[in-house]
């Protein structure tokens, strides 16, 4: 017990009674406690849990504090333990969320803001690079021309599909220079970098066309705050809208991107919210939104889930109808077997 009359404890995340004890503080605060966490400290005032604290990879999250105990200092103490921790595991570059009201807490810890999603959450980065170093070696590609039209894709490209071709292929005919971004998130079943290789060989015969890695900034975990907003449609809309912001804010003015392209989405409402907020919400920073329609084979369209669909099937001639060559071979290789692997394994 501190002479504050408070205790810090290190929950054990593989008790359950002590996960629901702090699912259940946060449930009290509208915050959700998310089941991807890695750590989590609880602060307390005798038997009461006062304050609580997560991260998962490099990402701190599920903060926070009993509405009777803040200006305590209780989000310092936690913040404290989460980068102590976060630092013995090597990680010392780390992104946080909160609410724009809170923020100041965490801008006195170190943090700069990347983006903020007014009077919902702002995500801010803690580390010896950031976003400003990122968009720095973004600028040597930028095409410094008169009337330059600008394109960008970004793609999960889980994996890279005849459909991503053909979305890219059109805005190389429709651009100067096109930067497709490969998003960071490994979470994916295609691990980062065979997503990345993939784009680029799928695409390598586009002169005016640029594959960058997406990092941590585009369509990312650490973009996805989904913790703050507990109902569905509106957690879409935020994590939508602070990506969106991502993008508008830092990305399009490195490169002087002036229109994005996105493939309609058909089936995906998730997709669908996030195409018609990059519609409502980029044109305002001078970037033009194209949705183009999807590719079809045999009548239906082509994506990257219907791959992974046949080859959990095993159903390889229809695969090999949806992916380009650079795909195909990679998936025939031993260097898939892992991943095909996970993917025969879960829910993809």
């Amino acid at each position: 017990m501190s002479r504050w009359g408070m205790s810090v404890s290190v929950v054990n995340l593989k008790d359950e009674a002590e996960r629901q004890k702090v699912a259940r503080f946060l449930a009290g605060l509208r915050l959700d406690y998310e089941p991807d966490v890695e750590y989590t400290v609880a602060v307390w005032r005798g038997p009461k849990m006062i304050g609580t604290g997560s991260f998962s990879g490099k990402v701190i999250k599920c903060v926070g504090v009993d509405p009777d105990f803040q200006g305590e200092g209780i989000t310092a103490i936690i913040l404290t333990r989460l980068l102590r921790k976060e630092a013995e595991r090597g990680n010392n570059r780390t992104f946080v969320f909160t609410r724009p009201q809170t923020a100041p807490v965490f801008l006195s810890f170190g943090y700069k803001e990347v983006a903020r999603v007014e009077g919902i959450v702002t995500l801010l980065e803690k580390g010896l690079s950031g976003i400003k170093e990122a968009m720095a070696g973004l600028m040597e590609f930028r095409l410094d021309e008169p009337d330059a039209r600008v394109g960008s894709v970004v793609v999960n490209a889980n994996p890279f599909s005849l459909g991503h071709r053909h979305l890219i292929e059109l805005a190389a005919r429709e651009c100067d220079r096109v930067h497709v971004f490969v998003t960071g998130e490994d979470r994916l079943v295609f691990p980062t970098e065979i997503r990345l290789e993939l784009v680029r060989q799928g695409v390598g015969d586009l002169e005016n066309v640029l594959v960058h890695p997406g990092g941590e900034y585009l369509i990312s975990q650490a973009t996805f705050p989904s913790y703050f907003t507990r109902e569905e449609d509106r957690r879409v809309r935020t994590h939508a809208m602070l990506d969106t912001t991502v993008f508008a804010r830092h990305f399009a003015p490195a490169l002087g991107i002036t229109r994005r392209y996105v493939g309609e989405e058909p089936f995906s409402p998730v997709a669908r919210v996030y195409n018609e907020l990059l519609s409502e919400r980029l044109p305002k920073a001078g970037v033009e939104v194209k949705q183009i329609p999807r590719l079809e084979v045999d009548g239906q369209p082509v994506s990257a889930s219907a791959i992974r669909q046949f080859l959990k099937e095993d159903r390889w001639e229809e695969v090999r109808k949806l992916a380009p060559a650079a795909t195909y071979g990679f998936l025939l290789s031993e260097r898939a077997v892992p991943v095909l692997e996970t993917l025969r394994k879960n829910d993809a």
